[in-house]
């Protein structure tokens, strides 16, 4: 099949809290991090360098049933479909986005890295 063969993967055998203290350039070069079960102190760390970066963040932690995410990034605009009120509005915040949707490319075009921290 056509396509497959530009995929491409690596992994860095190293733990999370040693790559964000020595290698800090390493997030730049993604638009997304997402990070599992990572101590409050490292977190903190990784979410200045990621903003430093314009990276967005995702932060998941799980206590055994329970968990939390928690999302990181500088500005994020939502566009309400269904508002309360029955006003017409036909605007569309940045409406160029969504003209490229429409003609089959991607509007969302991640590369990302996920760094596990195990227990």
């Amino acid at each position: 099949m056509a396509g497959y063969d530009s995929v491409k993967a690596k992994f860095i055998e190293e733990s999370p809290d040693t790559l964000i203290m020595t290698s800090p350039y390493f997030f730049s070069q993604f638009t997304l991090v997402i990070a599992t079960q990572l101590v409050e102190d490292s977190m903190v760390k990784l979410d200045r360098i990621c903003r430093e970066a314009n990276v967005k963040l995702v932060f998941v932690r799980s206590y055994g049933l329970a968990g939390i995410v928690r999302v990181s990034v500088k500005e994020h605009t939502i566009i309400d479909s269904k508002p309360d009120h029955f006003l017409d509005d036909l605007r569309l915040n940045n409406h160029g986005v969504s003209q490229t949707c429409h003609r089959g490319r991607s509007i969302v075009d991640y590369s990302f890295v996920i760094l596990c921290c195990l227990v």
